[in-house]
């Protein structure tokens, strides 16, 4: 909680009032995370040796984000990151905030897949994109 983006981000997920239209956004890089991100989880390390069927060397679980990274194979994303905005009560702005933090910047971040929120029924994802987020 130490760095000023994560702790700003942690206080506007304490009093949620943005929505978004979206769910498990998956996002992927062929870049790894920054240095300072590194060094920033490192104290939390944990490595088991048991785990099966993973694709990456390291995961961390974090309130706003997952991240696996440190690919196995050479034909997988480096970096994988999952987002739930809607539960973390991100804008597109702080969504990519976060990737910045991560990856230091979203120029080679692609978005791989995401889950459609179905709260809304009279509108598919796309149009409550446009009219909320």
């Amino acid at each position: 909680m130490k760095h000023p983006v994560l702790k700003k981000l942690m206080s506007v997920k304490a009093c949620p009032i943005k929505l978004s239209p979206y769910d498990g956004i998956k996002l992927y890089s062929n870049n790894s995370v920054t240095q300072d991100f590194w060094n920033m989880i490192q104290p939390a390390k944990y490595i088991d040796t048991n785990i099966t069927g993973t694709y990456y060397r390291y995961l961390v679980a974090h309130d706003l984000f997952v991240v696996e990274f440190g690919s196995r194979y050479s034909n997988i994303p480096e970096t994988k990151i999952t987002i739930n905005p809607h539960t973390s009560s991100l804008t597109p702005i702080e969504l990519l905030d976060l990737v910045v933090v991560i990856l230091g910047d979203y120029k080679n971040v692609e978005v791989g897949s995401w889950d459609e929120q179905l709260d809304i029924i009279e509108y598919d994802s796309h149009e409550v994109a446009k009219r909320l987020w």
